[in-house]
Order: structure tokens, then C-alpha cells, then sequence
């Protein structure tokens, strides 16, 4: 399971569409040499091996869709709902160091 942003603050780098069933992710170079914390960089490295792990099996999972938790939540907490229907990894590419970047795909509706 995977999850999108609704309501991520950089839009241009998280893009998600319900009704083109699209969620595009662009993680920018992440190192603790280039200042960032050490864990940022292990979520970072968490989520590259288990994007890879799903893109190279060709396997379906479920996505998650929030919103309201990016620096704290709005009035009311966050809201999730998990989409139904099933998605693949369609495109991947990249590693922590240099950046990477992938897309998610609705491929079976329930």
C-alpha cells in the first residue's frame, strides 16, 4: 500500500488524479551529505526499495489518499480513504542519491 497527498504543499512534484486513476511521485536527491536528516533519508530509502520491490515483480497494490498531513493536520485531523481499486508501478527510475521518480497506475477497478 502506498499513499498520495490530496492536499501536498509541492504540487508540482506530487501529482494525483482520481478520474485519469494517476499518481506521479518525484523524490528529489536525498543524503545526509547534502544536509538532510538521517531520517528523512531512511524514509526515503524505505520507500525507493519498496517502489522497486513492487515495480520489478510487476505486483498490484491499493492506494491510500490523504489529506491533512503535511506540517500537522488541519481542524479535524487527517482524513484518509483507501481507493479500491487496484494499482501497478508503471514507470520507476532513479536511486536516493540522484533523485528518483515513479507512477502509479489504476489498473483493475473494483
Amino acid at each position: 500500500m502506498f499513499t498520495a497527498e490530496r492536499d501536498h504543499i509541492d504540487k508540482e512534484n506530487n501529482v494525483y488524479s482520481h478520474s485519469e486513476g494517476t499518481f506521479l511521485k518525484r523524490v528529489p536527491p536525498l543524503s545526509v551529505d547534502f544536509g538532510d536528516a538521517s531520517l528523512t533519508v531512511s524514509h526515503g530509502k524505505e520507500l525507493f526499495e519498496a517502489i522497486k520491490t513492487t515495480y520489478e515483480n510487476n505486483c498490484y497494490c491499493h492506494l491510500l489518499i490523504v489529506k491533512g498531513t503535511k506540517y500537522g493536520t488541519d481542524k479535524g485531523g487527517v482524513k484518509a480513504v483507501m481507493d479500491a481499486d487496484l494499482w501497478q508501478v508503471t514507470s520507476f527510475m532513479g536511486s536516493v542519491e540522484s533523485g528518483f521518480e515513479f507512477k502509479l497506475e489504476r489498473t483493475k477497478e473494483n
